[in-house]
This record gives C-alpha cells, structure tokens and sequence, in this order.
C-alpha cells in the first residue's frame, strides 16, 4: 500500500524578541512545529521568485495535508523518514493552497 505522506516534517520557529524589564533584547523561546508530508528531490532544476524579484534555487518541496498553520520563511526544516533524517535545511517559502500545503527548502 502507498502512502500519501511517508514523512515527518518538522519545523522550528524561533520566538520574536523581546526587551525585559531592565531594557535588555532577550531571544524569543523556539517552537516545535511537527507535521506529516511527502518531500521530494528538485531533479527539474525549478526555481522560485522571491519579493525583490531574485531567483532563489531550492532543493526540495515538501507536500503537507491541511490543516495547517502559516510558518515564516527563514525557519530550520528537518525532514525525516522513520528514523532516518532526509534533509535539513532552511525554509525558503510556505504555501497553503485549497488541497494541500508546500514549502520549498
């Protein structure tokens, strides 16, 4: 039987800073952020467009079934299968669409 989404994705978004009550920056707490998905290779050589217009090479896209929460680009991505890790990287973008969810890295 094929599955669907044969990974784990897991996302780790850093909390916004914040001043304390002295006046001084302190780093946000990081979120774990897991969810079901299928990763695959970009063998196509496909690129994407960022909002300067620069080209922006990826190497994976990621597929996730919705629901899902919105994650900001910049994030570190882990992607595992069982207990093997496939990639890690940096999130390059996030898409909700109608059927599904997609992230490059």
């Amino acid at each position: 039987m094929v599955r669907q989404y044969p990974h784990r994705i897991v996302f780790t978004v850093t909390g916004n800073s914040y001043r304390n009550g002295q006046g001084n920056w302190v780093e946000g707490t990081p979120s774990i952020i897991e969810y079901p998905g299928r990763v695959e290779a970009n063998s196509s050589g496909g690129f994407l467009t960022d909002e300067d217009g620069k080209r922006l090479e990826y190497s994976w896209t990621l597929y996730m079934p919705l629901p899902v929460q919105d994650v900001p680009a910049g994030c570190n991505v882990e992607v595992f299968s069982g207990a093997d890790k496939i990639c890690k990287s940096k999130l390059k973008r996030f898409s909700i669409g109608q059927l599904n969810a997609r992230a490059w890295l």
